[in-house]
């Protein structure tokens, strides 16, 4: 295989500039085994996006990753809530903290 560098037209080039697609990226998805013209067109995922399942994005990129311990007792307790909820722990996690925060706002509002 020649090398990516000289696979691709300026023409080519000049149509992923206008997509907003990195020379480097073009070269990198091309060396992947893509077709050429899905490089120089297909958008790039914004780093620090994140596709939820509602379809919705969040901005992980100014997200706080945060860590807490719970004592045994209550760990068995919390993995058959989440595990009955039907969503994934992160996704049960931020509903009860969102639906907290919101009850706490409704307080003193009162």
């Amino acid at each position: 295989m020649p090398r990516t560098s000289k696979l691709l037209t300026d023409e080519q080039l000049a149509i992923a500039e206008s997509n907003g697609i990195p020379k480097v990226t073009v070269y990198k998805r091309i060396q992947s085994g893509w077709e050429i013209e899905k490089a120089i067109t297909q958008a790039t995922r914004k780093a620090g996006n994140i596709k939820r399942k509602d379809g919705l994005f969040v901005d992980a990129g100014r997200a706080k990753a945060r860590f807490f311990s719970l004592p045994v007792e209550w760990d068995e307790k919390l993995t058959n809530a989440i595990a009955d909820s039907g969503v994934s722990d992160n996704e049960w996690l931020e509903q009860v903290v969102i639906d907290k925060l919101k009850a706490k706002k409704k307080d003193k509002l009162k």
